[in-house]
């Protein structure tokens, strides 16, 4: 992890690469038995923290919201801000470079709100040590790193 410009940066920037921002936002959500929530793809092994991207102008709270009911079908509660980490990467076999901005939010689950639009996310509980082994990016598990610290306290 490096620091730049106050941010939580990962991955390796490639000089002269032009990078798409995508802007998104992700909740932090944990159960008593110090698991946090994670989406993961259906017969897949790959997973992440429930959210996405902002559609238009939404605020992060309303993305939020949308996110984790198309997801997961969950209605949520979203809490404090945990911070924003940015991660470089390419997300496309042509090779696509892409700077993901999250940001992540300790949010509660309240129940389920049905809506469901996405069938290819399944909803996973999985302990701190195990999601932050499996999450695909730096950024996130730098994310999951930082609630789990916020739990203790």
């Amino acid at each position: 992890m490096t620091r730049q410009n106050n941010l939580n940066t990962f991955g390796e920037i490639v000089d002269g690469a032009k990078y798409k921002v995508r802007e998104g936002v992700y909740a932090l959500i944990g159960r008593e038995s110090d698991q946090v929530a994670l989406v993961g793809r259906v017969h897949s092994d790959l997973h992440e923290l429930p959210g996405g991207g902002l559609e238009g102008s939404e605020s992060h709270e309303e993305g939020l919201i949308r996110e984790l009911k198309e997801e997961l079908g969950w209605a949520i509660r979203v809490g404090s801000y945990l911070g924003k980490g940015v991660q470089y990467t390419t997300l496309s076999p042509r090779g696509r470079y892409y700077r993901l901005e999250g940001h992540f939010y300790i949010a509660e689950k309240l129940g389920e709100a049905g809506g469901k639009i996405e069938d290819d996310y399944e909803e996973r509980w999985l302990s701190f040590t195990e999601a932050i082994q499996k999450v695909k990016y730096e950024y996130q598990r730098w994310a999951i790193k930082l609630f789990k610290s916020h739990q203790k306290n």
